[in-house]
């Protein structure tokens, strides 16, 4: 009997009645473009949540579209945005079909993560790259062959006992990984834009990121697919195209990139998003960057905290960092600074002064005030303990107390960024409705003043 198995991933939570934009389920599209180049779609029916059931469904329409196919695996994408709700409609799910394994992969998947490792819903997590790991997974459900215990990068459950495989390595030539998009997998998203990579790895080591320790080296996929992707993308009429590189422009051979996106786009019909370093940016850089139609970019500040920084292995050339948001400003382009709130070692004044220092030399176009989160899989969390840190233990994980900054700090900190420079920030913790007194109806507390909307990402996404 054929064995049929359902991928899922769920968006970014929303609090408002817009639509969803780029809920793109990538990694599920690799997977099973990596299925179909093994031959296994004939004994395996592999199928992508249609992602206008992902998007625009609650829970209850979810758990019945899925629960009406009659599936044997949900295999679930976790992000630390939508893991807590992707889990709870797996485990719905399981009071319909008895029978159903859930197998979960992404970042949340780690050897460190209790929150997923005690999960009573999960039965196989993968860790790490997925391809190579689903290929072999997809073999143990049609023939039972390999045994669970002989694929790496698994852990699974038998009974009470929690089994951890072998690690798996990362691919070391990523040409052996299909494209998605160009194997009819996945299309572009709803608001006509598509995500693609062309490097895997960085090379920089900001202990709050869990990039970096996914993978050992920083490879790179041909360049044939980059102009591959960017034919496709004009001939399906997408107007975005957002390169998920860690750095993008942290490449040596970016001008020969930037020859490609020019030679593949001559009507500059599509526009450009990526992640960089401002500090890398000189006038050469801007103005290829501008050449190519980048219409924005994202940044990382974080802090200008020395003492900050260091605690979690970063570094900023401030002088740098403004030449290059102001040669990019320059040239139109967009400029998202990204930062931090609750690193170990700031303090409100230091965060204060980073907002100040923004501010002062008219650095962003746009600035995301990100809450610490401590993530699993990063050196972060493995030094919290020392470096004094108190977290959430479930996601989003984020910082409650520092030994500079106390919950009352981070709120003010909080109430800093969103009054000076008109940005939501998510509380830390949920308004409860038991702060309404009797004496004091109308008092709320300071998380409730805070405008909250979606800006969980991961915070590699912040470089």
């Amino acid at each position: 009997m054929e064995v049929k198995i359902l991928l899922m991933q769920l968006p970014v939570h929303q609090f408002n009645f817009g639509g969803i934009r780029a809920n793109i389920p990538l990694a599920a599209g690799y997977l099973k473009a990596m299925a179909a180049q093994e031959g296994l779609l004939d004994e395996v029916d592999v199928e992508i949540l249609d992602p206008d059931a992902a998007d625009l469904l609650g829970d209850a329409g979810l758990i019945d579209k899925i629960a009406n196919q009659d599936i044997d695996v949900l295999g679930i994408t976790c992000y630390c945005w939508n893991v807590a709700r992707s889990l709870y409609i797996a485990g719905e799910l399981k009071k319909r079909l008895p029978r159903l394994k859930v197998v979960v992969g992404g970042p949340e998947i780690t050897q460190d993560n209790p929150y997923i490792l005690s999960h009573p819903v999960i039965d196989i997590g993968v860790i790490n790259e997925g391809e190579r790991t689903f290929v072999e997974l997809l073999r143990h459900f049609s023939k039972g062959i390999p045994r669970l215990p002989e694929i790496r990068g698994l852990f699974f459950r038998e009974g009470d006992r929690l089994i951890m495989t072998s690690p798996r390595t990362s691919i070391s030539n990523l040409t052996e990984v299909p494209s998605p998009y160009l194997t009819g997998i996945i299309g572009p998203s709803r608001d006509h834009s598509m995500w693609i990579e062309t490097v895997r790895g960085c090379r920089f080591h900001c202990e709050y990121c869990y990039y970096y320790k996914m993978f050992t080296n920083t490879l790179a996929f041909p360049l044939e697919r980059l102009a591959q992707h960017l034919d496709y993308a004009r001939e399906n009429r997408v107007r975005e195209i957002y390169i998920m590189d860690p750095t993008f422009n942290d490449r040596k051979d970016l001008e020969q990139v930037g020859e490609v996106i020019q030679r593949h786009n001559p009507d500059r019909s599509l526009h450009f998003h990526t992640e960089i370093r401002a500090d890398l940016v000189d006038e050469k850089m801007a103005d290829l960057f501008k050449r190519c139609n980048f219409k924005s970019v994202e940044v990382g500040l974080q802090s200008i905290n020395p003492e900050a920084l260091k605690k979690v292995g970063r570094r900023n050339n401030l002088e740098r960092f403004l030449k290059g948001v102001h040669l990019l400003k320059d040239r139109d382009i967009q400029v998202t600074v990204g930062l931090i709130i609750g690193l170990p070692g700031d303090t409100f004044s230091t965060l204060a002064e980073t907002v100040d220092f923004l501010i002062d030399h008219e650095a962003y176009s746009e600035v995301e005030a990100y809450n610490l989160s401590v993530l699993p899989g990063t050196v972060l969390r493995a030094n919290a303990e020392k470096l004094g840190l108190k977290y959430q233990p479930e996601p989003p994980y984020y910082v409650l107390e520092t030994e500079t900054m106390s919950g009352a700090d981070l709120r003010k900190a909080q109430e800093y960024c969103a009054e000076r420079l008109g940005v939501d920030i998510d509380p830390i913790q949920l308004p409860s409705l038991t702060t309404y007194t009797s004496q004091n109806h109308l008092k709320k507390p300071l998380s409730q003043k805070i405008k909250s909307k979606s800006s969980l990402k991961p915070l590699r996404a912040v470089r």
